[in-house]
């Protein structure tokens, strides 16, 4: 298979900061590990079409590394963020500052409708700089400033 390269970006940290009276305690975070797997379920305030075929999001913590399915390809890229520890009281709501860099994906033809789906989901990752989770909807959600989020749902 062909593989592209395209711009860069960096993701997920793999641990929580527990505040007690005493003292802080590091625990892992299970949905950022490399088991857990995020659908795409909101690309740019819509819905993704249902011929889209699968979009997913797959962290490796301990590389730093991230991979998915973008429809009819697959992607790779290397991550950082910034802060790599969340505070936790109980729910979770964090948010972090997202570098990703070496993005790559394998180049296979298919249907134009995916095909565009699957570029336009591209194009909006290269530029995402921030990554927010919340533990209520199990949503995780990656955003430029705000603009442009694409919004996955824990599989």
């Amino acid at each position: 298979m062909p593989l592209c390269l395209w711009g860069t970006i960096s993701l997920f940290p793999a641990c929580s900061t527990t505040q007690s009276s005493n003292h802080s305690t590091t625990l892992p975070i299970p949905e950022l590990d490399k088991e857990s797997v995020w659908q795409l379920v909101e690309m740019a305030g819509r819905s993704v079409p249902s011929d889209a075929g699968p979009i997913t999001l797959q962290f490796n913590p301990e590389a730093g590394t991230l991979r998915g399915q973008s429809s009819c390809n697959t992607y790779s890229a290397d991550y950082t963020l910034s802060p790599t520890t969340y505070s936790y009281t109980g729910s979770l709501n964090s948010s972090a500052t997202l570098k990703l860099s070496n993005h790559s994906h394998t180049d296979i033809q298919c249907a134009e409708a995916q095909m565009n789906t699957e570029q336009r989901y591209l194009a909006l990752l290269a530029k995402c700089n921030h990554l927010s989770i919340n533990d209520t909807k199990w949503t995780l959600t990656l955003s430029n400033k705000g603009r442009t989020p694409l919004v996955f749902s824990l599989q």
